[in-house]
């Protein structure tokens, strides 16, 4: 068992000078494959621990099991004004951080399909010019239900940059057939696809 593996050799993260990284492979339906993709794995299972994760590059994180950790922090280790990791989560993988925050100049993407949202429990943080992109690609289900305004992330707060009060300006979309919007009680990003000519005013 792969997962078991993992868990086993870098529980801590301690592996490999304090990163814990590999390729993994992937069931596609019919067979494994060899993964495009390298895993980075910190120890989330457990709910009362604090997990910090530094990126020099725009790497992938996949999550195939179960993260739900007391804080998971997410770092910009460059000198870059940004850096874009992207969260994959594997069908019927729960992420489910207690708290989250995105330090200054990260951008993450996260696939996310109708009926399945991201959930923080607690309070979602943001740096200055840090976001949550939401890839178009995975914002998915039926005719019925991309017409309507579905819930794709939930939170029970959002803190912002000093000065900052629009909080839907801290989230994205990859493409411009869908439309975000945040719930009346603010607790929740919705997301509705576009149908025809959509002409803003600003």
């Amino acid at each position: 068992d792969a997962t078991n593996l993992v868990r086993t050799v870098s529980a801590d993260c301690a592996w490999d000078g304090g990163r814990a990284a590999w390729c993994v492979n992937e069931w596609d339906g019919e067979g494994w494959t060899d993964a495009t993709r390298t895993t980075i794995y910190p120890s989330c299972e457990d709910t009362e621990i604090d997990v910090e994760l530094k990126f020099a590059d725009s790497v992938t994180i996949s999550n195939d099991t179960f993260v739900a950790c007391r804080k998971l922090v997410l770092s910009n280790a460059t000198d870059a004004q940004t850096v874009s990791p992207t969260l994959v989560r594997g069908e019927g993988a729960f992420f489910a951080p207690q708290e989250m925050a995105l330090a200054d100049g990260v951008q993450l993407t996260v696939p996310i399909a109708f009926g399945n949202p991201m959930t923080v429990g607690g309070t979602l943080r943001f740096g200055s010019n840090a976001k949550i992109i939401f890839d178009a690609d995975a914002l998915s289900g039926s005719d019925a239900d991309e017409g309507a305004w579905n819930s794709v992330m939930t939170f029970n707060s959002v803190e912002l940059p000093d000065g900052e009060t629009n909080v839907l300006s801290h989230f994205g979309v990859s493409s411009g057939k869908y439309r975000l919007a945040l719930s009346t009680d603010g607790r929740a990003v919705l997301a509705r696809r576009n149908h025809g000519l959509v002409i803003s005013f600003h």
